[in-house]
């Protein structure tokens, strides 16, 4: 019935494929759980133990192939109709998470996906990781009014449901390799090809903040990706606000100045950014300016 597939990278998913192992037998279901490690730098010796755990399966790959390249094998490997995606660094926020996922399925149309919904914990973090908590909280989380109002805007790829069937006519673009928007091209793709994307409210925390370190260096890469994108016309301007604000200046020349600022003032932003508890218009800021930047370098 249930195919659950988590990619993973440098993180110890123990306690999160444990839980789902408890909740997926609660329910009295065929399932699977497929673990796939994507070339890890870093081994924790807790994953050693999925071999414990009845129905779960864990690869470990000799070469890193990217955040799409891997789900689309997790897909080929699952035997089941349904295929449950999440990340390797959420956890369930509700104890009858497989439960909420179940009943839809029993009460769905074959062609269908569902998407459960990403939150933030309410403490604050450590200074060092405030930025992508901060962002996260305020950007990604949203309440389930909102997600049905913008179902395609606010699809994330670390917690959806999808049959098989219709996964296999769409999955991850093979062309994205480098990190950022592959769960936007994902969502666009869904839309062209005339699939509803039904949001739910089935939230799992995300619990593996980046320090504002990795979390800048990771946002350059995605914006440097988001440039390939539109120029492959796999993503357009309209598609993703970045972009859009980007078109926007660089009708009347703004670029030029954004672009300059940040070749001469970027590591200065860059380090306010990773120092302390920086306002999300400094974020934004940084990343108009940076693709502005790249843009005209």
């Amino acid at each position: 019935m249930l195919s659950v597939l988590i990619p993973s990278y440098n993180y110890n998913f123990f306690p999160l494929v444990k839980e789902l192992h408890q909740q997926l037998n609660n329910e009295n279901i065929s399932f699977e759980i497929i673990c796939i490690d994507d070339a890890s730098e870093l081994k924790f010796n807790e994953n050693d133990e999925l071999v414990n755990l009845e129905n779960v399966s864990h690869h470990i790959l000799e070469k890193n192939i990217g955040r799409s390249a891997i789900r689309n094998k997790l897909a080929d490997q699952a035997v089941f109709e349904w295929l449950l995606f999440l990340d390797v660094d959420v956890f369930p926020k509700d104890s009858n998470f497989i439960k909420n996922y179940i009943s839809v399925i029993q009460n769905s149309v074959v062609e269908s996906v569902f998407c459960g919904g990403v939150v933030y914990e309410k403490n604050t973090p450590e200074i060092s990781k405030y930025l992508r908590w901060n962002f996260g909280r305020n950007r990604e989380q949203r309440d389930l009014i909102s997600r049905l109002k913008n179902p395609y805007k606010t699809f994330f790829s670390s917690n959806f449901l999808i049959n098989k069937q219709l996964f296999n006519t769409i999955n991850f673009n093979k062309e994205i390799s480098l990190y950022g928007y592959e769960d936007v091209v994902f969502s666009l793709d869904l839309k062209k090809s005339g699939f509803i994307i039904n949001h739910i409210e089935n939230s799992v925390y995300h619990l593996g903040l980046e320090s504002n370190i990795d979390y800048l260096r990771k946002t350059k890469v995605a914006i440097e990706n988001l440039k390939l994108l539109s120029e492959k016309k796999i993503i357009l301007n309209n598609d993703v606000k970045l972009l859009r604000t980007y078109k926007n200046i660089n009708m009347f020349y703004f670029d030029y100045l954004l672009g300059g600022l940040y070749q001469f003032f970027g590591r200065y932003l860059e380090k306010y950014l990773i120092k302390g508890k920086s306002k999300l218009f400094m974020f934004d800021f940084f990343k108009i300016s940076y693709i502005s930047y790249i843009y005209r370098n």
